[in-house]
């Protein structure tokens, strides 16, 4: 069931595919019957892959508008006021990774934070933990501080990240409180769900994404653009292969078998049925569909090496 060459060439060209060494089309439609290839070439084409240059580009673009509410309408008319101003930022913010409650060496974090090391000039020694920005809100400095991560899912984590489950008296809600300190999250990709859980219960960060994604992305909604004008049936097709596959049934679950493997339930974590990848690797919301690498079945992507 190849696909043509010209065909993935260009995909691959444009960026929209990785090249076919980390990808492999062809196979993943072999794990299908006939009756299902026509859903699966649907979902396959509906794959959207975040390149490296492109997620670069996004987190610049993230971090200059910062500056929106940074600098003050009645200095954005005065080219020395509002330089000034954002020098001042700039020279007075740190970056800080969301991590879950037991951080990670492969956190996507880690990514972002080079990159701002990289790619914005950020000084290493801006570059903190969440203990030694604590430290730095404690010291009654005005300080400005950015958080960095690929994907927004539920907006669980960030929210026990931000309300506090660390090893200390303090976390960045009761801090936020009391400081002339201003707040930042900077992700890529940010689902309606947890853009709405963030600003309902982190009131003092500025939340800026590159994209905000609702159901229309969701490959478990038949009114989504992955389903829309095609025949019915999409999320059922997604659901029997998955089953047949031997993906797990967990209700949106993820298991962490803590040697470095996840076991991620068939519709994604918590649901949200995502058909998205990263150069550096794809999120638990992915459907595992594309991933799973057990039972016989063929992966379309390497999950942590792209």
């Amino acid at each position: 069931m190849n696909l043509l060459e010209d065909e993935f060439g260009k995909l691959v060209d444009i960026g929209v595919w990785p090249e076919r060494k980390y990808f492999a089309p062809d196979d993943w439609l072999d794990n299908f019957t006939g009756e299902e290839i026509p859903y699966a070439k649907r979902l396959l084409k509906s794959f959207i892959y975040f390149s490296d240059d492109m997620v670069t580009q996004m987190f610049k673009s993230n971090f200059m508008a910062i500056s929106k509410s940074i600098i003050p309408n009645s200095k954005k008319s005065n080219y020395v006021d509002t330089d000034l101003e954002w020098s001042n930022f700039l020279d007075n913010c740190y970056i800080v990774k969301v991590t879950g409650e037991d951080p990670s060496d492969a956190d996507s974090g880690y990514i972002f934070t080079r990159m701002a090391r990289d790619i914005l000039n950020i000084p290493e020694n801006r570059l903190k933990t969440v203990s030694e920005a604590f430290e730095i809100i404690l010291s009654g400095i005005k300080a400005h501080f950015v958080f960095v991560d690929d994907l927004v899912g539920s907006g669980n984590q960030f929210v026990d990240f931000w309300q506090g489950y660390f090893n200390t008296a303090h976390c960045f809600e009761s801090l936020a409180e009391d400081t002339l300190c201003t707040f930042h999250y900077i992700p890529i990709i940010c689902t309606e769900n947890g853009k709405v859980r963030i600003e309902e219960e982190c009131k003092k960060v500025e939340l800026i994404a590159s994209h905000f994604v609702g159901k229309e992305y969701s490959a478990l909604n038949n009114d989504s653009y992955i389903w829309k004008g095609f025949k019915a049936g999409g999320p059922e097709f997604v659901r029997n292969a998955s089953i047949r596959a031997g993906i797990p049934q967990t209700n949106g679950g993820v298991k962490d078998n803590g040697n470095g493997t996840k076991e991620v339930s068939w519709e994604g974590f918590h649901k949200l049925g995502l058909v998205i990848g990263f150069k550096h690797g794809t999120p638990d919301a992915t459907l595992p569909i594309f991933y799973f690498n057990k039972n016989g079945w063929k992966p379309l992507i390497n999950r942590d090496s792209i």
